[in-house]
Order: C-alpha cells, then structure tokens, then sequence
C-alpha cells in the first residue's frame, strides 16, 4: 500500500486536497481532483494506521469529514512539501 499511496500523491503540491473513503471496508479509497478538475482515485488494501501514517509522511493533515449523511471518510490537506 505504502508504494502505491507515494506513487499516486507523488507530483501533489502544497495546499492539495485527498478524500480517503471505504474506511468500513477492507478496501480504503483515496481519490483527489487533477489539475484538470478531473477525480482520479485508487483502492487501497490494508490498516488504516498504516494508510494515515504514509499520508502524515507526505505532509498530509486529516480530519474527519463533518457531514452526517455520508459514510465515514476523511478529507487530508497537504500542509508540507
């Protein structure tokens, strides 16, 4: 998972935001939206610890996303480059 998470969020810069979703499942999504406004995702296997450890590393802040009606999820700011 590790790799593939650096991979994905390789080229983000500052200020870039990813929504990690499927936290009941045994496949976590993060997606993010391109330079292009486009969403591009991908499923992850593995332990959340493990998924919001790699994101800290990347110099992501998460937090709990503050709407009711939808399934657990976290939305994560780069703070750091």
């Amino acid at each position: 998972m590790d790799n593939t998470l650096r991979e994905f969020l390789g080229n983000s810069k500052e200020g870039e935001r990813v929504f990690v979703e499927g936290l009941e499942n045994d496949k976590k999504k993060v997606c993010r939206l391109n330079e292009t406004n486009q969403l591009s995702c991908v499923e992850l296997g593995g332990l959340e610890t493990q998924l919001f450890s790699t994101l800290q590393s990347l110099g992501y802040i998460c937090t709990l996303s503050a709407d009711p009606n939808r399934p657990p999820s976290f939305e994560c700011k780069k703070f750091m480059d």
